[in-house]
């Protein structure tokens, strides 16, 4: 029932990252900007113990290996900044060298281009921005392995290692209508397809619109609508429609206190079904430590372990601690439960806990340490189990370069707390 879809994702990989950077030159040529060119490089060397490289159980294998693991990671960002126009690209690669099984060395890739037009003309185009993205994920190692207290690597699916191709693309249409009201439109189209057997190559399409109001300067409320098409590329395609609908509420509760709500309901079209979805986060900020927690249940496509969309339900909860003006420390853990919509059989439950500590030696270069549990229990449609328990203890030195005019970036480093995580 499933497809195994061969493809080379290292050379689509370079394809796609080629034009990335040619399109930079295209489309923000010096005469348009008044600022030159910010470049930023960084080189990250990563050393790693995984008392399961393999990510068994299954039914079939059950034979659980550790080994220790080298990470090279070279990566470049450029930045064009002008008056109206905002160009950015990047670009990582992740080179995984094991010593004792060279046959399991692995390359990664990840890039990313965004253009963003800021005034498009007169009168209410005045206040109106437009936001274009591209990325793509091309990996021979997990499929977008998740960042440590999250999920949105894969729909909180971990899965055995494997050739897969992820790509994003999206464009937004925003406006401040009067000074506390805001609408936008947006499309998104990600496909994901997997060199494995047993997963589902997937396609998912949105279009959604959006208002939001502040009614007080604490206080915004809004409403989204979205359209959904998730594709699931098996023999005669299953195509799934979905139309959601939801209000939300952001406020500031106290000048420490930050809540996000969001509900409502998803409705299949096909078989006149519903779901409901919605979020739930809030954040406590003290001197020198911040506290989040959140909820969320969504539709998703199952992380290629299902052919039928998905029921995922996620709590979430992380602490970070300042330890002065170079080191911070983050508690992290995540748990997620997906089941499909449909009477078939396929659950999902999967756990990550992680503990990770920072310290940043001088402006250019940081060391990190991190140790992660991963444990999961996974039924496939067809029957199939996958089991996973993993442990990794990761040492991690990062250096990073830059060039040109400053880079601006929403990660805040050891020393600052944020509003958000």
């Amino acid at each position: 029932m499933f497809l195994n879809r061969s493809f080379p994702a290292r050379s689509a990989a370079w394809v796609i990252m080629t034009s990335v950077l040619t399109a930079g030159y295209l489309i923000a040529p010096g005469q348009v900007y008044a600022n030159p060119w910010s470049w930023q490089t960084s080189l990250s060397v990563t050393e790693r113990y995984d008392d399961n490289i393999f990510l068994c159980c299954s039914s079939t294998q059950t034979v659980q290996k550790g080994d220790f693991s080298t990470t090279l990671s070279p990566g470049l960002r450029l930045v064009r900044l002008g008056e109206q126009l905002k160009f950015t690209s990047s670009y990582r690669a992740d080179l995984d060298l094991y010593p004792s099984r060279s046959y399991r060395n692995t390359v990664s890739q990840t890039g990313q281009i965004g253009l963003t037009v800021l005034s498009l003309g007169p009168g209410l185009l005045q206040h109106a921005n437009f936001d274009m993205t591209d990325s793509f994920t091309a990996t021979d190692r997990l499929v977008n392995f998740p960042n440590q207290g999250t999920f949105a690597g894969n729909d909180g699916v971990v899965t055995p290692s494997g050739t897969t191709l992820t790509n994003t693309s999206s464009a937004t249409l925003s406006s401040h209508l009067t000074d506390n009201l805001s609408a936008s439109t947006s499309y998104n189209r990600t496909f994901t397809r997997f060199n494995t057997t047993g997963l589902v190559d997937t396609i998912t399409q949105e279009v959604a619109a959006s208002f939001s109001e502040r009614i007080t300067p604490r206080i915004t409320l809004g409403s989204i609508y979205s359209f959904h098409i998730l594709d699931f590329q098996i023999q005669g395609r299953n195509r799934q429609y979905t139309h959601q609908l939801s209000i939300f509420m952001d406020a500031t509760v106290t000048p420490t206190i930050d809540l996000g709500l969001q509900a409502g309901e998803a409705y299949f079209i096909d078989d006149h079904s519903h779901s409901t979805v919605g979020s739930a986060t809030l954040t406590k900020r003290f001197e020198y430590t911040e506290a989040t927690v959140g909820y969320t249940r969504s539709v998703n496509t199952g992380g290629g372990l299902f052919s039928q969309p998905t029921r995922s339900q996620t709590a979430a909860a992380q602490i970070r601690r300042v330890m002065g003006e170079r080191a911070d420390a983050i508690l992290a853990g995540s748990y997620s439960d997906q089941r499909s919509v449909t009477a078939q059989s396929g659950t999902v439950k999967s756990l990550i806990l992680s503990a990770s500590a920072n310290y940043r030696i001088n402006q250019w270069l940081k060391a990190s340490s991190t140790y992660r549990h991963i444990s999961q229990h996974a039924t496939a449609q067809d029957g199939s189990t996958i089991n996973i328990r993993d442990n990794t203890i990761v040492l991690t030195l990062n250096g990073t370069w830059e060039g040109g005019g400053p880079i601006q970036t929403n990660e805040s480093g050891p020393g600052v707390i944020g509003s958000h995580l």
